[in-house]
């Protein structure tokens, strides 16, 4: 049975590849072919390589990287010469494991297909990853300390751990990964490229297109996070507003919403405990939580249809107290939880997000949203990007700019994280773009079976009005 497709955002699950000792004196990158981590269909032929480049561009001592990336050719012999390249979101998502469902995408009849791994995520050599984060999370609940204490502190030895191992943690942004899809379509003699970005790497893709425009045919973004948005300012709006939408449209129960609400204000500042049990050990203890893990719950609760449905009666029972349950599965999934964390997350994040965020302004949702006050919505802190230091990118990449290249581009209704204003604001300044809007979807929607359709029709004729007679697919015309 053919089940949803949608190209994983995966966090990093570690292999602990080493930097590569070979210095780069040249700046000249190049192709090292390779065995498939993944193949596509066996209808399909796949292609698999390394592209070797330089860690930081900006040093002519850098050490050389490797960056897989997966090519599935068409078996049409009339193809197209311009092939789709996909790389994922996050940032530190892998995007290899993308060919295994290349097959059901319609457009596979005319186009190649290239999946390329960002410099730093899971299959590229070096993996960074933090398992420190990972284990402090853990231990901060085992141990009744301070969470923040204990991931900044992680955030001090992981990146110590790598500076160690010869790793210029500073060459892990946005600026370097455009230069290596460059790279690529240089090596992999292309012309002509399609892009086709998830969240973060939709910003990244901009980017590709701003530097390379002669070289992008069309863009396909889905759930984009635009590179001039910096989320920590927006975060808890979005929730919030997504969170007004369930009870205002699904749940349509205002009354519930302002209960909960004032729930929330009232257990500020409690303390609640379970008792948890380890499974290694036996061994069962006290585990304080508070009002930042029931949100935590409700969050992960409002981005699918069945997560809704089932809102009336979790609230409800979180306000009179029962919290079991819910709480169990929540700490169930944070100790069975062992992918460490990815620290080129945290490199681009810090670079490109962070260095550039207001601090005040961000704050300043506090106070509209006072039963949410010193929430973190995101797994990066400013704390921890100070314990991390790499430098911001250069102000260029935060910038708009205006380009008359086809897109198409996806948002969910009830996505708390890239909310569809997203895609109006890149409408504005793409007046070649279409936008879809997903009404029962949250993030992620057109690399899905829903939206497959609307790709293939797309990259036939980018030009042509994308039509939908799916009610619950609206294509957007203001």
């Amino acid at each position: 049975k053919m089940q949803k497709i949608i190209f994983v955002i995966s966090l990093i699950v570690g292999l602990n590849f080493s930097i590569l000792a070979q210095k780069n004196t040249t700046f000249l990158p190049e192709i090292e072919k390779c065995d498939c981590l993944f193949k596509a269909d066996s209808s399909l032929m796949t292609e698999c390589g390394y592209l070797l480049v330089a860690e930081n561009r900006q040093n002519p001592k850098s050490n050389t990287i490797k960056l897989p990336y997966i090519f599935v050719k068409s078996k049409n012999p009339t193809k197209k010469t311009d092939p789709v390249l996909f790389t994922t979101g996050g940032p530190g998502g892998s995007s290899l494991n993308s060919v295994e469902s290349i097959h059901y995408f319609q457009f596979i009849k005319d186009r190649d297909f290239i999946a390329f791994e960002q410099r730093g995520t899971q299959y590229a050599l070096p993996c960074l990853e933090c398992p420190e984060i990972t284990e402090a999370t853990k231990q901060a609940y085992l141990t009744n300390q301070s969470k923040d204490n204990l991931i900044n502190k992680a955030v001090v030895d992981c990146r110590k751990r790598w500076v160690e191992k010869g790793v210029d943690i500073t060459g892990y942004n946005t600026a370097e990964s455009t230069e290596d899809i460059e790279d690529l379509r240089k090596l992999l003699k292309i012309d002509s490229l399609n892009l086709i970005g998830l969240s973060y790497s939709g910003g990244l893709m901009l980017n590709v297109l701003r530097k390379y425009p002669q070289h992008i045919r069309s863009l396909i973004l889905d759930s984009p996070l635009p590179l001039s948005v910096n989320i920590d300012e927006d975060e808890l709006v979005n929730f919030n507003e997504v969170l007004h939408l369930v009870f205002e449209q699904d749940l349509k129960d205002l009354t519930l919403e302002t209960q909960f609400r004032k729930y929330l204000l009232s257990v500020k500042n409690t303390i609640f405990s379970t008792d948890y049990t380890d499974k290694t050990s036996n061994k069962t203890q006290k585990i304080n939580y508070g009002r930042n893990e029931i949100i935590d719950i409700i969050g992960s609760k409002i981005g699918d249809a069945e997560g809704r449905k089932a809102l009336p009666q979790v609230i409800n029972d979180l306000i009179k107290g029962n919290h079991q349950s819910y709480i169990s599965d929540y700490f169930a999934d944070v100790f069975s939880n062992n992918n460490p964390y990815s620290a080129m997350r945290l490199s681009v994040y810090c670079s490109d997000k962070m260095a550039y965020a207001d601090q005040n302004i961000a704050n300043q949702q506090y106070n509209i949203y006072p039963y949410m006050s010193d929430y973190k919505a995101n797994d990066v802190s400013l704390e921890m990007c100070k314990c991390w230091n790499v430098p911001a990118i250069k102000s260029e990449h935060k910038k708009s700019f205006y380009a008359n290249v086809p897109m198409l581009l996806g948002a969910g209704h009830y996505d708390p994280a890239c909310r569809p204003i997203y895609n109006d604001m890149l409408h504005h300044y793409y007046p070649q773009s279409q936008r879809l809007l997903f009404m029962e979807k949250g993030h992620g929607v057109i690399l899905s079976l829903e939206g497959e359709p609307f790709i293939a029709e797309f990259l036939n004729n980018p030009l042509k009005p994308i039509i939908s007679t799916n009610e619950a697919i609206k294509v957007l015309k203001y």
